[in-house]
């Protein structure tokens, strides 16, 4: 009978006795057709054996493989017949565990994830407490998620955020998603930032039906802010100083543009240079140059109202706005008395340095409503400052103008120099001994191709501030070098005297450039005139400078005696062969006593020195006459002549008679 059952089951079933197959049905053939002891193994086939002699039952999901293939079963084990046939029946499940399987496989997947994400995800409910928070919480926070659960969001948040999380929140629960930054507190009591996306409900209706709450994403970007301030600090901040830079200056000076246009006052804005910072970085370098300028800083920051914006253009530049000023006119009593709260004496560790300023001022809104065109005004201001060695100076068109003019002098004159657009005159020197023209001075004249001859005082000042005067000197002796050959040539006995510049003078190597410029030049024809700032300020290096040119034959003028600050001392160490009075001494000789007194003084000292004397601004016969009676040696002036090109040098000389 229960053959006929097993035919009729279309699963497959087994009835076996011992280790013999009492009968199966097809389905069973077509899937094993063996003994279970077979396909179940011999330890487990021995399993459900002593089990089912007791008269019990198994039922279970196998996995059994077979002829390379896997089948997952339901099996259902039991005896019959008191015991003496057992009943092997399975049920093919394969879809339903792999089914299984996946949903068990997508569950540890994303458990995985949440474990080992990057950020945190997790739920609030309606009332902004935690309901789920994933376990990668605890790498950020802190906190194990179930110490989280029931707690308020809002008590890690910073209370400075805190409006803006409930904010945030409404507008979510209202159907707005909503993206926040918010700084939070870590277990340690350390604050960091994390990046938060909300929701109200979860995307998946299907696992979350009838939730209400806010489903939420956090990520750490704490190092992300850290950077961004970093960035923040470098992109607007002076490093040094830790003052605004120009940009940031520039953003706040706007801003208190703005304000002032709302209530009617003024703004004034004072570029502020330090004097000699060149100086002292060369002296000092740069670790001494950045602590005072540090120093300069936090000194500024103290003169001025908490309102005020102080900044660090660049370098040894600073900038202050003064906001809403009511009276234009108290600035310049202002600005003095930053000026002169900045200057004195700073320590900068062993080094004690005096530190003075220059200060340019504009004034929104007379010069200018424009933040960055203020700024360039005060700048120019200020520069115009340093040239006329005024503490202060406010800003004008006349100053621009100025300014714009030596920048296109500055401009042309490179070009000049590069082109050789100097011409050289000369003044004749005359001996009141001999009687006759024995030297010229070498004046300089630019000859601009548009405009003619130019006169020494527009160019000379211009070339000197810039640096361009060691081109044009270089060029200057070139020109000079070559005439006094020329003469040579014609054979008239002359001493060519030729200017130079303090920053000539102190250029590198300056000994080699004169040699290499005067080689083949008769000793005494070349006559170098220095000044008094420029011999007495570094004497022991101008003494070794003179005495290595004077060894080859060259010699030496001290030019505009008694307008500097001479120094006896010097003077009698100093290899120098003649002074040469200055001629504001002599023009006023005539008139002044005292000048009259100082030209007598100056010959006889010469004179106990053994120094010639030179006198320039001779423009009388009366001039003549006096300075010969005190014994001065050559006469230079518009008396006899002004600077005349070469050639009609030439013919002065030849026909000059005293």
């Amino acid at each position: 009978m229960w053959k006929e059952i097993v035919d009729n089951i279309i699963d497959p079933v087994a009835v076996v006795k011992g280790d013999s197959i009492v009968y199966q049905n097809r389905a069973h053939i077509e899937l094993f057709d063996a003994h279970p002891r077979e396909y179940l193994g011999d330890a487990f086939y021995r399993s459900v054996s002593e089990l089912l002699e007791k008269g019990e039952y198994f039922l279970g999901v196998l996995m059994v493989p077979w002829k390379e293939k896997i089948n997952y079963l339901l099996a259902f084990f039991f005896p019959i017949e008191r015991g003496e046939f057992y009943v092997f029946h399975y049920s093919d499940v394969e879809d339903v565990v792999l089914a299984q399987q996946e949903v068990l496989k997508e569950h540890l997947k994303y458990e995985f994830m949440l474990s080992n994400i990057y950020g945190t995800v997790g739920l609030l409910d309606e009332e902004g407490k935690y309901l789920y928070v994933s376990p990668s919480v605890k790498r950020f926070k802190g906190y194990k998620p179930e110490e989280l659960i029931g707690k308020d969001f809002l008590d890690f948040v910073h209370p400075m955020d805190k409006p803006m999380v409930e904010k945030a929140i409404n507008s979510v629960k209202s159907g707005q998603n909503c993206n926040l930054v918010l700084e939070c507190r870590q277990r340690t009591g350390a604050n960091i930032y994390r990046y938060y996306q909300m929701t109200f409900n979860c995307p998946s209706e299907v696992f979350l039906k009838g939730f209400k709450g806010v489903v939420f994403s956090e990520q750490d970007i704490t190092e992300r802010k850290k950077l961004e301030y970093q960035y923040y600090r470098a992109l607007y901040f002076d490093e040094c100083t830790g003052l605004p830079n120009r940009r940031l200056f520039e953003e706040k000076l706007k801003t208190a543009i703005g304000v002032a246009k709302r209530k009617a006052s003024f703004v004034a804005v004072s570029v502020l240079d330090i004097k000699g910072m060149r100086q002292i970085l060369d002296l000092y370098g740069t670790e001494v140059g950045d602590k005072l300028l540090n120093s300069f800083a936090q000194k500024l920051l103290s003169l001025v109202r908490v309102s005020d914006v102080v900044g660090r253009l660049w370098s040894d530049e600073f900038a202050v706005a003064f906001v809403d000023i009511k009276d234009p006119y108290t600035l310049d009593r202002i600005v003095r008395r930053v000026i002169d709260g900045v200057k004195g004496q700073y320590s900068i560790g062993d080094v004690t340095l005096y530190v003075d300023a220059w200060a340019g001022i504009a004034v929104f809104p007379m010069d200018s409503t424009n933040a960055e065109e203020l700024l360039r005004q005060a700048h120019l201001a200020m520069t115009y400052a340093k040239q006329s060695k005024e503490p202060i100076y406010f800003y004008s068109k006349e100053v621009e103008d100025f300014l714009k003019d030596k920048q296109k002098i500055y401009h042309e004159l490179f070009e000049a120099i590069r082109s050789k657009q100097f011409v050289l005159y000369y003044q004749p020197i005359v001996s009141a001994i001999k009687k006759r023209v024995v030297a010229a001075e070498a004046l300089v004249r630019w000859h601009h191709p548009e405009k003619g001859l130019i006169t020494p005082d527009i160019f000379i000042p211009v070339a000197e501030e810039t640096g361009l005067i060691e081109d044009l000197g270089a060029l200057i002796l070139d020109v000079a070098v070559a005439q006094v050959h020329e003469w040579q040539k014609q054979s008239l006995d002359l001493r060519l005297s030729v200017n130079v510049s303090q920053r000539e003078f102190e250029r590198e190597k300056f000994v080699d450039f004169v040699l290499n410029k005067v080689r083949g030049i008769p000793a005494g024809r070349v006559e170098l005139e220095i000044t008094e700032t420029t011999a007495f300020k570094d004497k022991d290096r101008v003494k070794s400078v003179l005495d290595s040119l004077k060894q080859e034959g060259l010699s030496f003028a001290l030019d505009d005696f008694g307008t500097g600050y001479s120094s006896l001392e010097a003077l009698v160490v100093l290899p120098v062969d003649r002074l040469k009075i200055d001629k504001s001494f002599v023009i006023g000789m005539l008139e002044d006593e005292k000048n009259k007194k100082v030209v007598r003084t100056v010959i006889q000292m010469a004179h106990a020195l053994n120094l010639e004397v030179v006198a320039e601004g001779v423009e009388t016969k009366e001039h003549v006459e006096r300075l010969t009676s005190v014994g001065c040696h050559e006469l230079q002036g518009f008396y006899f002549s002004p600077a005349l090109p070469a050639e009609d040098f030439v013919h002065f000389y030849k026909n000059f008679s005293l």
